[in-house]
């Protein structure tokens, strides 16, 4: 008989059979533990067979791991408090991972490990009496060095929060390996709640982190208030999603505020990763960029951001320990808001012919938006020679400034650079030939509430409505210049439905 617990008052429990239930209530309940192999419960056991009648407790994802490989885990709703493992679990330099799931052994039979009612299951790090974050270094969940079955793991639906230096945390094969070779494929984290998290794990701090990945995919999940309290670290290393040695991760349907960075693929060995349809505002306590780094990869390998609506001091910030970036660059239909900053808005220093095939950058169908930026940077700032190809954007300039540009020479990537106002880089450069340069209020172009899923549309008599051309040539078809070009439907997560289907 499957039972369920009933808390009346003082916390004693009523056991009542589902059998007892209104038939709405009994349906409601069938359907939403429906397709779990296996469950948990905020009091269940280890001891437990793991049926939603005795389930197991919160660390058979560590004590039962070869049970559950490649099977559906189901978490029941309630809190499940992490504080003492956290506080337990032992770690080497990069921190540590509280609850460490072991994966499928095949790409075909992933381990899910899923709330069984969609963020109604709530992992938290944080002391059960003070609410203060843990003092040592671990994530709540993910895979460390050593689990038995890399990769091939889905996380669904849950809350994370309160841990110090990371909420979701995969390292399968430790933080080194910087080989393509090797990397954990098959992982997947999808409608979740990350949220509130802090400290510094070597000087990073992520809401999802990602060592030595593979084609993983970050879909649907609101992350917000990841900040580096206590500890100290350089401006952009708190951030929604980080990323080492990673290759070809695809991000999506995204909403991340309240970070300093939104999303930073850190150094080399990093790169070919996919933006698209995110909402990313850093405004954090150290505000920096909405993407950051994000430029390792290697020959051959392309970046692509589309769709993406973008807000920060600095929309991309390319800098790292390699650069000139090995990587192409292709970022369309983005829209890209900045409230000002002291350096260039948009940075992105490709290698272009010093490395083969050349690593150039592909700008077309953006909305650009920067109330202010520094005279000396510009607010786009590329290397000279690697446009291949910009057009059909929306630039709004900051009035008083001498140069909405900035070109650096392949050999310096430090200087200033020469500045060029839109005309003198039509000149210089044969691009943007149907680009167009205004001043154009903010309120005049955009409309639609901060953080949901219509933010940032245009208005219907903006400059940038029908204004593009899919693949940035005239010879495609008219479309809206900015995020929702292309036939964007949604930009940003959103729980009352699905991700779209990405074809």
């Amino acid at each position: 008989m499957v039972v369920r617990r009933t808390l009346l008052k003082h916390g004693v429990y009523a056991t009542l059979s589902v059998a007892s239930l209104p038939i709405v209530e009994r349906l409601a309940r069938a359907q939403a533990a429906a397709g779990f192999d296996f469950y948990i419960s905020p009091t269940g056991s280890d001891s437990n067979p793991g049926t939603l009648a005795r389930p197991w407790s919160i660390t058979a994802l560590n004590t039962h791991g070869k049970h559950y490989a490649g099977k559906r885990v189901g978490l029941l709703d309630g809190g499940y408090n992490l504080h003492s493992l956290c506080q337990a679990t032992p770690h080497a330099g990069w921190g540590a991972i509280a609850l460490s799931v072991n994966g499928g052994s095949r790409a075909s039979s992933p381990t899910v490990i899923a709330a069984v009612n969609a963020r109604k299951a709530t992992l938290t790090a944080a002391h059960p009496s003070s609410g203060a974050l843990p003092t040592n270094e671990a994530a709540v969940m993910g895979q460390a060095p050593g689990i038995a079955n890399q990769g091939n793991v889905i996380v669904d639906g849950l809350c994370i929060t309160r841990s110090f230096g990371g909420g979701i945390w995969f390292a399968p094969s430790g933080h080194l390996n910087t080989n393509l070779a090797g990397k954990a494929a098959g992982i997947v984290v999808r409608n979740c709640d990350i949220y509130d998290h802090g400290g510094i794990v070597n000087n990073n701090l992520g809401g999802i982190k990602l060592h030595n990945c593979a084609g993983a995919l970050i879909s649907n999940n609101r992350i917000r208030s990841v900040q580096p309290n206590p500890g100290n670290a350089h401006p952009s290393n708190a951030s929604g999603i980080f990323s080492f040695n990673s290759h070809s991760n695809v991000y999506e349907y995204n909403t991340i505020y309240d970070c300093n960075s939104g999303i930073h693929d850190k150094n080399p060995n990093n790169g070919n990763h996919t933006y698209r349809y995110n909402y990313i505002e850093s405004v954090g306590a150290h505000p920096y960029s909405a993407l950051q780094d994000c430029s390792g990869g290697t020959p051959g390998d392309v970046v692509t951001a589309h769709n993406n609506v973008l807000i920060g001091p600095q929309i991309w910030d390319s800098s790292d320990v390699w650069m000139p970036s090995k990587q192409g660059l292709v970022f369309y239909n983005n829209t890209c808001y900045s409230p000002g900053t002291s350096a260039a808005a948009f940075l992105y220093l490709a290698a272009g012919s010093q490395v083969s095939p050349p690593a150039t950058v592909t700008f077309y169908n953006n909305v650009i938006y920067c109330a202010q930026v520094a005279g000396w940077a510009g607010a786009i700032r590329l290397v000279s020679g690697t446009v291949a190809l910009s057009n059909y954007n929306v630039y709004r300039v900051d009035p008083g400034r001498s140069g909405l540009f900035s070109l650096v020479p392949p050999t310096n990537l430090r200087p200033p650079g020469t500045l060029y106002s839109l005309s003198a880089w039509q000149k210089e450069t044969r691009q943007d030939g149907n680009s167009t340069a205004t001043l154009i209020a903010s309120s005049a172009l955009f409309h639609g509430a901060r953080r949901e899923p219509s933010s940032y549309r245009l208005q219907p008599a903006a400059v940038a409505r029908n204004f593009g051309r899919v693949g940035g040539k005239s010879s495609g078809a008219a479309t809206d210049v900015g995020a929702w070009g292309g036939g964007a439907t949604r930009i940003g997560c959103d729980f009352a439905a699905a991700p779209p289907t990405v074809t």
